[in-house]
């Protein structure tokens, strides 16, 4: 779309005319030829090569003169519209397209060409699909399971990460505040000892430190880069901003609902911008970095994750769920699909999730989940964290069923994954609905939360 732009304005076609608020899909059917040093001019009346949409045809005849002074008339056949979907300088440059085939081939083949010419305006001009019917679908899930992990740390973080908690969250914020003042004190030690270095006195590296040492940069580091778990990696929380770590209990219950609201009102509208998806997003960090061994497993940074990939998913600020699906009035940005970069990254995050899945039992010492044994589901029913009321008929099936369980599991989770990356749009669809049904086939069979 920007190529066109950019060629549409450097070469302008005069077979396209616009008007405000409305974008005239016309073309004059003509043809000027030079041949033998004799002009041979060649005007296909009653000929239109127009894009089709809905809208008043308006035709008029136009008298012109080429660059030797020849007269001759073209008709020009505009359509007005209200609603449009493609704009006047990408016409414009499918007009030149058009005009050039029309131009090289005799006029024996006019109906041939401009039928091939029509074809191809059509194709350049038509919405290709786009995603935004699926971008909707996919933030009311999303919704969805924001709406049962924030109801979910509503009722529960008051009891395992509260101020009388299992695990309060103010001895996380306190250990990592320690090891940050201890790193503050270490480099502090550093920028004394490179007093007496003798290294690179260029401007680059005088403004490099001046940059690093600045006001912002210390309070930066100080503030969060150096306050780190045990494993050293940064805490990003907003309960740092929390001034009595005593009485965390409101922040808990104020994030939690600000989150369910968040994803109260998505899952409602369909909906989303960058704002509302980092606000998820860093709420599902602020209770990720506190929540200890109760936000250790594997679902909590997947969600994270998947959250990170939508805040590329959606536009900036505006919170149409067709947004850049078409060229509405007074838009002169043009229609925008999906990024199909960020479409590709979210079907990488579900393959490394499966393939995780499946890899870490092929790859266990659990001679349960391996050929030969394959007798892992006669015994997961009864072990699986909380049953449901499908649980008991599950576990009672034949333990020929268990082992066809397990060998299924083995392909969703191992050979399904690989359909999900394949461009060819019946062997995507086909992952995604293997994935589907073995999803819809673990909620019924226990109650694994948002999992």
């Amino acid at each position: 779309q920007f190529l066109f732009i950019i060629f549409s304005l450097l070469m302008p076609s005069p077979f396209i005319s616009s008007a405000p608020k409305n974008v005239a899909h016309a073309f004059a059917a003509h043809n000027a030829k030079i041949a033998s040093g004799r002009r041979m001019m060649a005007i296909h009346e009653g000929t239109q090569i127009r894009a089709r949409h809905h809208g008043r045809s308006v035709s008029s005849n136009v008298m012109r003169k080429d660059s030797s002074g020849h007269k001759y008339e073209s008709r020009t056949w505009c359509r007005k519209s209200r609603k449009t979907t493609v704009r006047a300088k990408s016409l414009a440059f499918t007009s030149v397209i058009a005009s050039f085939l029309l131009a090289i081939k005799p006029a024996s083949a006019e109906s041939s060409i401009i039928s091939s010419a029509t074809e191809l305006l059509n194709n350049l001009t038509t919405p290709k699909s786009s995603y935004h019917l699926t971008r909707i679908l996919f933030l009311r899930f999303l919704a969805i399971v924001y709406t049962a992990a924030f109801s979910i740390a509503k009722f529960q973080n008051k009891g395992l990460i509260g101020d009388r908690g299992i695990t309060p969250a103010r001895n996380i914020l306190n250990a990592a505040e320690l090891r940050g003042e201890a790193k503050s004190a270490r480099r502090k030690e550093w920028l004394e000892e490179r007093k007496t270095y003798s290294g690179p006195n260029n401007l680059l590296a005088k403004y490099r430190n001046k940059i690093l040492d600045s006001v912002p940069a210390n309070m930066f580091r100080d503030k969060f880069w150096y306050r780190s778990d045990r494993m050293n990696r940064p805490l990003p929380t907003l309960l740092w901003l929390a001034r009595d770590r005593n009485n965390l209990n409101p922040w808990l219950d104020g994030l939690a609902n600000v989150g369910l609201f968040l994803s109260t009102f998505m899952l409602a509208t369909g909906s989303a911008n960058v704002l509302l998806m980092l606000g998820l997003w860093l709420i599902q960090r602020s209770f990720m970095s506190v929540g200890g061994p109760f936000y250790g497993y594997g679902w909590e940074p997947q969600l994270a994750e998947l959250t990170f990939h939508a805040i590329f998913l959606v536009p900036m600020l505006s919170m149409n769920p067709f947004f850049g699906s078409h060229v509405s009035a007074g838009n002169t940005m043009g229609a925008f699909p999906v990024p199909i970069l960020v479409i590709c990254a979210i079907r990488w995050y579900l393959f490394k999730v499966m393939m995780g899945a499946g890899l870490i039992k092929v790859k266990s010492s659990d001679q349960k989940w391996k050929p030969g044994n394959m007798s892992a589901m006669d015994y997961f029913y009864e072990t699986q964290p909380i049953p449901n009321p499908f649980t008991r008929y599950f576990h009672f099936m034949p333990k020929a069923w268990h082992r066809f369980e397990v060998w299924s599991n083995h392909f969703a989770e191992l050979v399904a994954p690989f359909l999900l990356l394949m461009p060819l749009r019946s062997l995507s669809l086909a992952g995604g609905l293997i994935q589907i049904m073995f999803q819809l086939i673990l909620i019924s069979s226990g109650n694994l939360s948002f999992l």
